[in-house]
């Protein structure tokens, strides 16, 4: 029997180090998927999070990363059976190699492409993982070659005599293949079948990416009082003048006056106008009465006295959030108004987000957006779905400059300067913050995030339909698709800021733009 080459040592245990490291950082990827920050993953040019909690991070449901692993785990195998003597082993290891050739470079350049172009970041251990796989690969390639080559150079074709049957005698001499590599063949064609089968599958069959669980509370949350005490002691000289123009009274006044009554998870009153009572109180609780909140102390679609409330938690710079957007207005169109949505700014910019562990350049700007949303509903209650529309009309953020422009055409501008000075302001966005951060120790969630009784939605992944069904289930009301409820006190009186001629945005995505 014909003994094989001896492999460069040169060459096969560098494939094989590579290829078990880039199986290791696959398998550490895919163990990472939903932890929030990935160990080691903190720098500022690097975000493996987002790319980890993106669409394409799966293909039809699967890991991708775990493919990853089972992709390079394969190589490392096959590193040890191509070199070997026996000829079956040896074929089956280089036709593996042969197969996972392309499907780990066309995947490598496929990921780095989209994290270069779509997710405008990078992950530090995808990319390691693609640079130790595909030099592991070359490396195959370059050991293909001095195999197939030293095979070549000391024996050229073996030929074997062959003798008849019949007569006993020689026949013509046949020439064989000689040892070594076998020719390129089906093996690469299968492998750019798998290749074109994961990025067809990625981007015809895309995940769907909304989820909706009941979601529980460590301990009580109440947002039922600004927190103006706190203002007070951080900034004595300057918020007693400023809260002059407030229309909100501080905590020390309004605590003089009876408590307002909490309402049911699924809050209703028995006055149902649209406006806004001045100087108005009521408080909605969710998730089996921890979380307590004001509708007239913060940012509201629609009226604080609606029988039925939704909270969203979003970011003003989170790309999710955009896209659930106009299908959260026309969700609530179809209820006539008998739903309100109120907003809890959440930034994700480390600058104000204490809980952020890295800067990200697309959240860049989101705490001073949060900041003015927040003072502005104070301010402008009736105008602020104007304004927040405006800051979400776009595909991408509006600068601070843009945002406050647009909300001096409502407001006048030296209050609404004197309102986002406030220490308070800050401080209810902070409150927002914490919030979220007590979700997630119970919940892997993204943003943006609805709550409605003891329900919560995360992601953008949800169509209109089956927002209008969740909301149905949990208020007991059936929308319209025509905006107005027969019998609804509510129906006839729409909001004024639809933003119907909104342009579509890719609903594709995961709602978790969060790094924290």
């Amino acid at each position: 029997m014909h003994e094989s080459p001896n492999p460069s040592p040169l060459l096969v245990w560098p494939l094989r180090l590579l290829s078990l490291v880039a199986a290791g950082l696959s398998v550490f990827l895919f163990l990472s998927t939903g932890d929030g920050p990935v160990a080691g993953c903190d720098f500022s040019a690097f975000d493996c999070h987002s790319a980890l909690a993106s669409r394409w991070s799966s293909w039809l449901g699967l890991s991708v990363a775990l493919g990853g692993a089972l992709c390079y785990a394969a190589v490392f195998v096959a590193s040890w059976l191509a070199p070997a003597d026996n000829a079956s082993l040896s074929s089956l290891g280089w036709r593996v190699l042969e197969a996972a050739t392309p499907v780990a470079v066309g995947a490598a350049l496929w990921f780095i492409g989209l994290q270069a172009f779509v997710l405008e970041g990078y992950c530090l251990y995808c990319l390691m993982a693609h640079a130790a796989g595909v030099t592991a690969l070359l490396l195959a390639f370059f050991l293909r070659r001095s195999l197939a080559s030293e095979e070549s150079s000391a024996q050229g074709p073996m030929v074997a005599p062959v003798v008849s049957p019949l007569s006993g005698s020689p026949m013509p001499l046949v020439a064989t293949e000689p040892a070594g590599p076998p020719r390129l063949g089906w093996p690469s064609l299968l492998g750019v079948v798998a290749l074109t089968a994961l990025v067809g599958g990625q981007i015809l069959l895309p995940p769907k990416m909304s989820r909706t669980e009941i979601a529980e509370l460590d301990e009580s949350i109440d947002l039922t009082e600004a927190p103006a005490a706190e203002t007070r002691t951080a900034n004595k000289a300057v918020a007693p003048a400023e809260q002059q123009m407030d229309e909100t009274p501080p905590a020390d006044e309004t605590a003089e006056s009876p408590a307002p009554a909490p309402v049911a998870e699924t809050p209703r009153v028995e006055e149902k106008t649209h406006g806004r009572r001045k100087n108005g109180s009521r408080v909605a609780e969710f998730l089996g009465g921890k979380l307590r909140i004001d509708t007239y102390k913060y940012p509201i679609l629609g009226s604080p006295e609606a029988p039925h409330v939704v909270v969203e938690m979003m970011d003003y710079s989170c790309s999710h959030c955009r896209a659930v957007y106009p299908k959260l207005i026309e969700a609530q169109r179809r209820f006539g108004g008998d739903v309100a949505i109120l907003i809890l700014p959440v930034p994700t910019e480390i600058l104000c987000n204490p809980y952020v562990k890295q800067a990200n350049r697309k959240s860049r700007g989101s705490c001073k957006l949060a900041k003015l949303a927040v003072a502005f509903a104070r301010l402008e209650p009736e105008h602020f779905e104007k304004l927040h529309s405006f800051m979400l009309r776009d595909e991408e953020k509006p600068s601070y400059t843009e945002a406050l422009i647009e909300a001096q055409t409502m407001a006048d501008r030296d209050r609404l300067s004197a309102e986002t000075r406030l220490q308070e302001i800050p401080l209810i966005v902070q409150r927002n913050i914490e919030l979220w951060v007590a979700l997630r120790r119970r919940q892997d969630v993204g943003l943006p995030l609805q709550i409605y009784g003891d329900a919560i939605t995360s992601g953008d992944g949800a169509s209109v339909e089956e927002i209008c069904e969740l909301w149905s289930k949990q208020f007991g009301v059936e929308p319209t698709r025509g905006g107005r409820r027969k019998g609804s006190p509510l129906g006839d009186q729409l909001l004024d800021a639809q933003p119907l001629d909104a342009q579509p945005f890719d609903t594709q995505t995961n709602g978790s733009d969060l790094p924290f």
